[in-house]
């Protein structure tokens, strides 16, 4: 699997030409391509939403982050409008079934808070995908989505 992250720190929006040749080039060996889009980066990223095989926008759990998305997936023109959601709980905050509900879509998936991911990520380690950790569901989950 490849995966096209921008940073963190400064995200910046990436040319439609490099995304698309980035991604195309990842895809011509056959593997799956995660393209992670940055929130400056989501309005040059059209071209690859709307040649995905699977659009997901992960909304925290959060009455804003969820209206939000609405709006996002609503738009008009919106590259995201085909998107499928993953919920991303948040505790005291919106379960799996309000984030739909908000949204106006059904949730594909709800990423459990895990306790490792700040000191894996402070120690500069990837996340956990072991087959019980959190992210590692959701990702066979999403996988299977693709499938």
């Amino acid at each position: 699997m490849h995966v096209l992250a921008s940073g963190r720190e400064a995200p910046a929006a990436v040319p439609d030409e490099a995304l698309e040749a980035v991604v195309e080039a990842a895809r011509s060996v056959g593997c799956p391509v995660v393209v992670d889009v940055s929130r400056a980066g989501a309005p040059d990223a059209a071209g690859a939403l709307a040649d995905a095989d699977l659009a997901v926008l992960v909304v925290p759990g959060r009455l804003r982050a969820a209206t939000a998305a609405r709006l996002l997936v609503e738009a008009p023109g919106s590259a995201w409008s085909a998107a499928q959601v993953v919920a991303g709980r948040v505790p005291g905050g919106l379960g799996a079934g309000e984030v739909a509900t908000v949204v106006g879509r059904p949730v594909l998936a709800e990423l459990p808070h895990d306790r490792s991911a700040v000191s894996r990520g402070e120690r500069g380690e990837p996340p956990d995908l072991s087959a019980r950790s959190p992210l590692g569901t959701v990702a066979r989950q999403i996988l299977a989505a693709v499938r």
